[in-house]
């Protein structure tokens, strides 16, 4: 049996189920259909049971309207919300990188100069008329 077929195929129609409803019971029969197959088809690809039951989005969808759940503005806000907070994420990575950088360089260019200021003692010179 092709299990990692069955999990890859099962991930994905919980990615399109993603927190719109409780979907572990459905999930678990879900399962023992593809279990099924898989143990009569032993080298079944994902493409294969897509075929013999429906792409993962398909299967979402019956699921929820079984359900009474208006899925396509709920999944399209669902899908738009973590697509800005990933925008969000990555522009404060970036940032973060850019003020490590910067502070960085400031603390090298405060070091180098505070390296570069050296104070001279050597011998007193004599000065004519001394202003004591």
């Amino acid at each position: 049996m092709n299990h990692e077929v069955v999990n890859e195929y099962l991930k994905k129609v919980k990615k399109e189920l993603s927190g719109l409803c409780s979907t572990d019971e459905f999930l678990s029969s879900m399962r023992e259909y593809l279990d099924d197959y898989c143990d009569e088809h032993p080298d079944c690809t994902i493409r294969d049971l897509e075929d013999e039951f429906g792409t993962p989005e398909e299967v979402a969808g019956e699921f929820l309207e079984s359900k009474g759940v208006s899925n396509s503005g709920k999944i399209k806000k669902l899908k738009n919300s973590r697509r800005l907070i990933a925008i969000i994420a990555v522009v404060l990575v970036v940032v973060l990188i850019a003020v490590i950088a910067f502070y960085r360089d400031v603390l090298s260019q405060s070091t180098q100069t505070m390296a570069g200021e050296v104070l001279v003692i050597g011998p007193e010179e004599e000065v004519e008329n001394p202003v004591w």
